[in-house]
């Protein structure tokens, strides 16, 4: 991808990465620090948009059968609807000197958090464990 921006004579490239890429040792990020890396590398100009978790990638969680409201984590996240995600690239495209890396999240919550909202919002039962 960055050789190919490259040889289009790209300008610039919002790259769409993982939070906190650079330090992670997540599995998830070993491609978006390699990205990182050769986009540096290439001298193009460019942000990488490091998004914390899509509230959308718990679908399977949210959905309306309570058969599917366990949810095995015990971890955290910065969920943010992808939305949110999207108005903030806008802010970074649109900027006249866009930042490097910025690291966008919602507030830090559990998924036992995410269970006790859905318990309310709907009246249901869900559980995280």
């Amino acid at each position: 991808m960055v050789e190919d921006a490259k040889n289009a004579g790209v300008g610039y490239v919002a790259y769409t990465s993982f939070p906190k890429a650079s330090e992670s040792d997540n599995w998830l990020a070993a491609d978006h620090k390699l990205t990182e890396k050769l986009l540096k590398e290439s001298g193009l100009k460019h942000s990488f948009l490091r998004n914390n978790w899509y509230l959308e990638n718990e679908m399977t969680f949210l959905a309306p059968s309570p058969a599917n409201r366990i949810y095995w984590a015990n971890n955290f996240a910065g969920w943010a609807p992808e939305s949110e995600y999207a108005a903030a690239a806008v802010k970074v495209l649109t900027s006249d000197d866009p930042k490097e890396v910025c690291e966008f999240a919602g507030p830090k919550r559990s998924y036992q958090d995410l269970a006790a909202a859905l318990n309310v919002a709907t009246g249901e039962e869900a559980a995280a464990k």
